[in-house]
């Protein structure tokens, strides 16, 4: 074969291979996990080469993820001058072994150099716990807040599916500057047709879409730890754009203002059902007119045959 034809081979098989090549999918999952104060143990089991189980912080960054994550593997080395206590094995991902493990709490990367004992770094209620693996960029971000005893103050509100598409005016949209259509069986379109004076909030890195003011409660307002939940049928909505979460007939939204600050709780239970758009309800008595109208005319037909 001549030199040309077999460096076109090669060039042509790289090429191949790269166009063919499973594209690696960044996943995002989010936990919460609520601080309290005292001690947690972790388990012995939970620690690669662990001879003991150790006690730490429940709102340690160790604390924490132990918390979110009951079957993860720490790493686990003490030392006379250094102790490494970190991440070791999460959602089958494990640090140096094909990839590395990363952490910033409330946005900042903690490096090797400013932490090596993830015990001793103490996270503020509100601030987020992130892990990110960087051969395939999967994250892990645990959302951290404080106990809420308050009773629920609870309201009952009568909510629409439309099936045609709603459009929200720029004014209930904040971070955007133009009108936004979407689904009317969306989680959106379900609350911006059911709610009045309800504004919504867009943007961020994850391009969220969700809620941000109803009834006078505003997402983290006035501070972070004060925050809208949202759960359908029970289970909370974690998907950061909530156009894209549908809603069927009879599901039940529950949407919970968390107010720390004021150590109170406001729920808001949404009942579905569907509209096709068509205001007011039909009578069923030109229905049943024309049906005993047919059977008149059937009797009266027999009759004239027999």
């Amino acid at each position: 074969m001549k030199k040309s034809s077999l460096v076109a081979v090669i060039t042509f098989t790289v090429i191949f291979a790269f166009l063919f090549v499973p594209a690696v999918s960044a996943d995002t999952v989010e936990k919460t996990v609520v601080i309290e104060s005292g001690d947690i143990v972790i388990p012995m089991a939970n620690f690669d080469g662990g001879t003991a189980d150790v006690t730490v912080p429940k709102d340690s960054v160790a604390g924490i993820i132990y918390q979110a994550y009951p079957d993860v593997e720490f790493w686990f080395k003490p030392g006379s001058t250094k102790t490494w206590f970190n991440l070791n094995t999460l959602e089958g991902r494990t640090h140096k072994d094909g990839g590395e493990w990363t952490l910033y709490v409330g946005g900042v990367e903690q490096t090797t150099d400013m932490v090596n004992d993830w015990s001793d770094v103490i996270v503020t209620p509100g601030d987020t716990v992130k892990l990110i693996y960087d051969t395939d960029g999967y994250t892990v971000k645990i959302k951290t807040t404080v106990a809420n005893t308050a009773t629920p103050v609870s309201k009952t509100i009568s909510g629409v599916i439309k099936t045609e598409n709603v459009t929200i005016p720029a004014s209930q949209i904040s971070g955007s500057d133009t009108a936004i259509t979407v689904a009317g069986d969306s989680l959106i379109g379900v609350l911006a047709n059911s709610l009045s004076n309800v504004e919504f909030y867009m943007g961020g890195t994850q391009n969220f879409f969700n809620l941000n003011t109803y009834d006078g409660h505003t997402h983290k307002s006035p501070n972070k730890t004060d925050k809208w939940y949202a759960y359908i049928d029970g289970k909370e909505v974690s998907v950061p754009d909530w156009s894209t979460v549908k809603v069927t007939e009879g599901q039940v939204i529950t949407l919970k203002f968390d107010d720390i600050t004021n150590g109170a709780i406001y729920e808001y239970t949404i009942t579905t059902s569907t509209s096709s758009g068509v205001s007011g309800t039909q009578s069923p008595i030109p229905v049943a007119g024309l049906l005993i109208g047919l059977a008149a005319a059937g009797l009266f037909a027999v009759s004239r045959k027999f």
